[in-house]
């Protein structure tokens, strides 16, 4: 199960960097997310993976971010 907001898209049971950069890569179009990493990386609920999501991210591995 995976909850919203939960970013392990890598399913390393963890949010790392890697997380980060998968989001990247999915932002730029050169990677696809699983079912699963879909709802995931949806961090701000609003029902769309944006560039809002991947700033929320970013704040989350720089510790200025707090994911719920």
């Amino acid at each position: 199960e995976v909850l919203v907001g939960n970013i392990n898209l890598n399913t390393d049971n963890s949010i790392t960097p890697l997380d980060y950069m998968l989001l990247k890569r999915y932002s730029l179009g050169t990677y696809q997310l699983s079912d699963l990493a879909n709802i995931a990386a949806d961090i701000n609920n609003d029902g769309s993976i944006n560039s809002v999501d991947y700033m929320l991210l970013k704040r989350y591995c720089l510790g200025t971010y707090e994911i719920k």
